[in-house]
């Protein structure tokens, strides 16, 4: 056991977690040892899990109209299969050992309980999951993916807010950064979002509430409470807390511009998960408040306004 602590704790995806959660993880993983030659991952079939590989070299490569391509290279410390962990859907890849590689293999399963024990786990998640996707998304000059929902889960029932008021007529690139740096900022936060709307759309989460909100603001949980989990990933804010007890997230504006923010709250085996989104625009040092009950609907409202309760109409998605 100690030696998968030594080796989950080389790698950079596990670096900034405790160490409780690092033993924890060492102790649902799987030692993996594959051949040279040997596929870890198939194109077209469905993934086991996420990978860690702690020896050896592998290659990704994509199968397209008769033809076949390398698109990255691997080694070790490096992790594979991400989307894997969070969806069902085929492989879009093979990855082929180059030469005798070992791995530690991170199941589905596993990965669901020990992220409704262990929120930063799912924080950890979306960072490696942005910081991947984004770094190709430059290298390719694509637009990021949005997460696959599968056809046979229940759409979640969607509150849409009232948007905030305009404050200004300013460019959305504000102060604080070019307008392709806030593109980039505003794609991955777009995907961030719609990886937590997929994570409680097939019930990968259902003990953490989560809220996830744009630039150029910072925010405070109120109380910020046991359990509770922060984190800044390319800009984009994070924080996932229990969904019963009354929590309110404080935004406070650094710049002037336009801010999103969306909240997900899980449901049960009767009903689906809400989902609370908004946008709008602030101006240096506004304050915002997003309400997220442990009953109840979502609702924003914005420092010195009348207090008016929820004001989100909801919005089922078909």
């Amino acid at each position: 056991m100690s030696t998968q602590t030594d080796l989950l704790r080389k790698i950079d995806f596990f670096e900034p977690l405790d160490q409780k959660i690092i033993n924890k993880l060492a102790q649902v993983c799987i030692e993996r040892e594959y051949s040279k030659g040997e596929y870890i991952v198939k194109q077209g079939e469905s993934g086991l899990g996420l990978f860690f590989i702690t020896s050896g070299r592998v290659k990704v490569e994509v199968e397209r109209n008769d033809s076949k391509a390398v698109v990255a290279t691997l080694q070790s410390e490096d992790f594979l299969g991400e989307l894997s962990i969070i969806d069902n859907k085929p492989r879009s890849a093979n990855v082929i050992c180059l030469e005798d590689t070992r791995c530690l293999l991170l199941t589905r399963d596993s990965f669901s309980k020990l992220i409704n024990k262990y929120p930063e786990i799912a924080i950890q998640m979306a960072k490696a999951l942005a910081g991947r996707i984004r770094a190709a998304n430059e290298k390719m000059g694509q637009p990021l993916p949005s997460i696959p929902v599968e056809p046979a889960a229940p759409a979640p029932a969607t509150q849409t807010a009232t948007p905030a008021p305009a404050a200004n007529t300013a460019s959305k690139a504000s102060n604080n950064g070019s307008g392709s740096d806030v593109s980039a900022k505003n794609k991955v936060k777009d995907f961030l979002v719609d990886t937590f709307d997929f994570l409680y759309t097939v019930k990968a989460l259902t003990r953490f509430s989560a809220a996830v909100v744009g630039c150029p603001v910072t925010i405070e949980l109120v109380p910020e409470g046991r359990n509770t989990a922060q984190a800044i990933v390319e800009g984009v804010k994070i924080a996932l807390f229990p969904p019963d007890q009354d929590r309110v997230i404080r935004i406070s504006a650094y710049d002037k511009g336009g801010f999103t923010a969306a909240a997900f709250q899980p449901g049960d085996e009767r009903t689906p998960p809400r989902i609370f989104r908004c946008e709008g625009r602030v101006v240096s040092e506004e304050q915002l408040f997003l309400h997220v009950p442990s009953t109840g609907r979502v609702w924003l409202e914005r420092a010195g306004e009348e207090p008016q309760g929820p004001r989100a109409v909801e919005r089922g998605e078909g």
